[in-house]
């Protein structure tokens, strides 16, 4: 059986932290070891760790270069088959682990399931995760982080970049599938991830790191296709939240036939 290094980076997550890490010790401990890197938090999250410790396989608390750094760490600690990456405000849903392990056989680079979004009152808003074609990869879409497993040697292969501050998983992503790694999607939720987080609220910082990586590795196609596609959704957007403003988002979807009246 495989085993999956649960790598959590956290720093003052008092509110949230103890969720999370009751989340990971109610899954099967067989095949986890569970890896806590802490950037030296002074919240009291610290603390929630040491209480649960007798369940934690690595726990550090010291000052990061930032969230990539603290995630690099975490990797270099780990001694599982995969790796995979769990935030201070994220849960792993019930007995998600013991399905994905199945999956798990040594030949498949990367598996990406799916999550839930959930906003800050655990509220569900939507599941995100889908099969994504090489050219949709490469044009600049990324299957959800928390529900990706990858080997521990690609990970140690290709690290972090620590110079993005929120797009450097999507790098490491696209590097893997430009070698040919072998992904393999499949249709489970594996956690629910709060929509509250650095890449979920900063969306303009994203889309330059997303254009600085396509362009990084010359995709230019991609780049326009990438601009193209955000212009187009920032015009829905815009044109959805007029007509919410002015109460008339129902009678349009009725017009459209999206919903009865």
């Amino acid at each position: 059986m495989k085993k999956i290094s649960i790598i959590s980076v956290v720093y003052n997550a008092i509110d949230n932290i103890e969720n999370m890490i009751k989340s990971v010790i109610y899954q099967q401990k067989i095949y986890i070891e569970f890896i806590i890197i802490d950037g030296k938090s002074n919240d009291g999250t610290v603390d929630i760790i040491k209480k649960y410790q007798q369940y934690i396989d690595y726990w550090i608390s010291e000052p990061d270069k930032g969230i990539y750094n603290a995630m690099n760490k975490g990797i270099q600690k780990a001694t599982g088959d995969y790796v995979y990456f769990l935030g201070a405000d994220d849960y792993l849903n019930n007995g998600a682990l013991d399905k994905v392990v199945q999956y798990l056989d040594g030949k498949t680079d990367i598996i990406c399931g799916k999550v839930y979004l959930v906003d800050k009152l655990l509220n569900i808003k939507k599941t995100d995760g889908k099969f994504l074609s090489k050219q949709e990869i490469l044009n600049g879409q990324m299957a959800p982080h928390q529900g990706m497993f990858m080997k521990r040697e690609l990970a140690l292969k290709y690290k972090f970049n620590e110079e993005y501050r929120i797009a450097s998983d999507y790098e490491l992503f696209l590097h893997a599938i430009l070698d040919g790694a072998k992904v393999q999607f499949i249709d489970l939720i594996i956690a629910n991830y709060s929509i509250q987080g650095l890449s979920s609220t900063n969306t303009k910082k994203l889309k330059e790191e997303y254009i600085s990586i396509l362009k990084k590795y010359g995709l230019d196609k991609s780049v326009k296709y990438f601009i193209k596609k955000n212009q187009e959704k920032k015009w829905k957007m815009l044109i959805k939240n007029i007509l919410r403003t002015l109460k008339l988002e129902r009678y349009v979807k009725c017009l459209l036939g999206w919903q009865k009246f």
